[in-house]
């Protein structure tokens, strides 16, 4: 499935979880990671946690 643009920001509890969650299941990549923030991409999404 193919994604097009989108770009949301989104609070989690907690962030490894979250980024590990979507790398390993989602498929995005971590593009960078701060204490309190993270950037994921996809095709043509960018989420930001």
């Amino acid at each position: 499935m193919k994604l097009h643009r989108l770009s949301p920001i989104l609070w989690t509890k907690n962030l490894e979880e979250t980024i590990s969650f979507y790398e390993n299941v989602l498929g995005f990549i971590s593009h960078s990671n701060f204490p309190n923030f993270a950037s994921l991409t996809r095709d043509n999404v960018e989420i930001m946690l």
